[in-house]
């Protein structure tokens, strides 16, 4: 049973899980706004019994009473979103983890680099397609040897498969 205190922390909720990183509601914004705001319009604490009444529970809706809210429609929004979540977004962030892991071992056992310089090695090469930019190879990692430096980008393109 929904409850009037309920609805007035319903939308913040929903709205903070779309901040995760690359999570399925981060990817569809707008869909659970346009959810919401068919049904709802934005309640908040302060609201009494009149600002809500004609909107969810029909007349002589007071505080703290009952309210039949559909809810189906939010449901199968956060059931696809978690379906995607789990047969799309995890195994692709399993393969980006797996890559990671295999190029950082494979560079660790042949050159010393701290996790830091190892992390700025891995950004570069995903942004320049697995080869050194020139800024890259002339600054951040100029002790490399030309050889040094070719290896690298094999091991990097041979992680990533």
């Amino acid at each position: 049973m929904l409850r009037r205190s309920d609805l007035a922390d319903l939308r913040p909720a929903f709205l903070d899980l779309r901040r995760a990183p690359g999570s399925s509601l981060a990817r569809h914004p707008f869909a659970l706004d346009h959810l919401v705001d068919e049904d709802l319009r934005a309640l908040h604490a302060d609201d009494d019994a009149r600002d809500v009444g004609g909107q969810v529970g029909g007349e002589g809706f007071g505080g703290g009473a009952e309210v039949d809210l559909d809810a189906t429609r939010h449901a199968e929004f956060l059931y696809e979103c978690v379906r995607e979540t789990v047969e799309e977004d995890l195994p692709r962030e399993v393969k980006y983890l797996e890559s990671y892991d295999r190029f950082v071992g494979r560079v660790q056992t042949l050159f010393d680099m701290p996790n830091s310089k190892l992390d700025l090695l891995w950004r570069f090469l995903q942004q320049n397609d697995g080869r050194f930019s020139k800024h890259a190879r002339a600054k951040e990692f100029a002790a490399l040897t030309d050889d040094e430096a070719v290896a690298i980008e094999l091991m990097f393109r041979e992680a990533i498969g």
